[in-house]
């Protein structure tokens, strides 16, 4: 007989402990989501402080045309994360200074508060906003995802407006799940989100619709064909198509993949420094990869122009090599772009060693478009292959 209090003492635990593992993989109002237009809060996961979200609306680039970077599965806590070429990696891209960043999940290893912190303190060194949406790696120790509302704050979904364009963060995780589920509140958030006017609509997440592995060997054939996102896909896929959805951004699969479907444009961006898949039993080897091309870690730059998207293949962590020289009066930029495409855009930060002094350009092709601090921001194209020398001379 005593030992009934007991017992229903860890029922009740267990039926509460039940209760909120569901409500926070299958509500997206638990605990809360965020509408940037419906509240004077700051987005959750703009990133690394106060003056980079407030960037986001001073940005130096036009609200009809700039690039914004797409980077996945950074894998803090990884044995294999490179942290010596990721941070190589955001030194070019803060050079190249796009409007934002998107970093869609499994940013962490294990989900462990560490590996959170870690990541937090790499991503500080943009010197853009840094979005962030959560993958699968984040719940494996964590299924509440108590850490990332911690760091990032209550919201699984949330979205942003650039201009007129509209961003979409939606949660495709589960506790202890690989592949990607998308619950119907999830969906009913999602519809109402979509359902405005804005000149392009993307949606990141951290997993994709389409099944992109060809598992062509005998032993995984059941394999074949299966999308990141098994339970919603469907529905997630309609509601985009009617939403008229620009296009899809998302990782998961440490490779990279682009595809046309309708009028929406769905991207899978590789890993952003841990390395692809090795070849071996599960995966196959390395060849089953014939949709991706080249299976190497890097990240994407995407670009909008009016109502038009373009995107580049994936650089690699070191595509862009620079060097900045001080001689006299003058600071001189070298730079290449080693990517397979051209980068419009760009915006290029560039230190100058007396902040109270004036700079003139002594380059063409290029403006001077404004200051951040002690750098001078300058607006010019990077074509493919293309080695680019810009100076600037101090003025009286």
């Amino acid at each position: 007989m005593s030992t009934k209090p007991g017992f229903i003492i860890i029922a009740v635990y267990l039926a509460v402990a039940l209760f909120f593992a569901y409500q926070s993989y299958s509500n997206p109002y638990f605990p809360g989501n965020f509408d940037s237009r419906a509240t004077t809060a700051k987005p959750p996961a703009i990133f690394p402080n106060d003056r980079a979200r407030d960037a986001l609306n001073s940005s130096p680039h036009s609200r009809d045309s700039f690039c914004f970077a797409h980077i996945s599965d950074v894998h803090i806590g990884s044995t294999k994360a490179n942290i010596s070429d990721i941070k190589y990696a955001i030194d070019s891209i803060n050079l190249i200074h796009p409007a934002f960043v998107l970093s869609t999940g499994d940013f962490t290893d294990h989900g462990y508060w560490e590996e959170y912190d870690e990541y937090v303190k790499i991503i500080s060194l943009f010197e853009v906003p840094v979005f962030t949406i959560q993958g699968n790696h984040e719940r494996l120790s964590d299924p509440f995802l108590l850490s990332y509302h911690r760091f990032f704050g209550p919201a699984n979904n949330y979205s942003f407006y650039f201009g007129n364009n509209q961003f979409v963060a939606l949660d495709t995780a589960v506790p202890r799940r690989g592949s990607g589920f998308v619950k119907d509140g999830a969906l009913r958030w999602l519809r109402g989100e979509l359902n405005g006017s804005a000149l392009t609509k993307t949606v990141f997440t951290h997993h994709g619709i389409f099944g992109d592995i060809n598992t062509s060997t005998p032993f995984l054939f059941v394999f074949k064909g299966l999308p990141d996102i098994r339970e919603g896909r469907d529905d997630l896929l309609r509601i985009m198509l009617e939403s008229n959805v620009t296009m899809m951004l998302s990782g998961h699969e440490h490779a990279n993949y682009e595809k046309k479907y309708e009028n929406t444009t769905f991207l899978v961006t590789t890993t952003f420094g841990e390395g692809p898949f090795e070849p071996n039993i599960f995966y196959g080897p390395k060849k089953i990869w014939n949709q991706y091309e080249e299976v190497y870690p890097g990240y994407r730059l995407v670009c909008i122009n009016q109502s038009n998207i373009a995107f580049n293949e994936v650089a690699k962590m070191r595509d862009i090599n620079y060097t900045t020289a001080f001689s006299g009066n003058r600071t001189v930029l070298k730079i290449k772009n080693e990517f397979k495409n051209d980068y419009p855009y760009a915006i290029l930060k560039m230190n100058v060693p007396d902040c109270s002094s004036g700079y003139r350009l002594r380059s063409p092709n290029a403006e001077v478009i404004g200051s951040d601090g002690c750098a001078v921001l300058v607006r010019t194209n990077l074509t493919a292959g293309e080695e680019k020398t810009v100076a600037l001379e101090k003025t009286a």
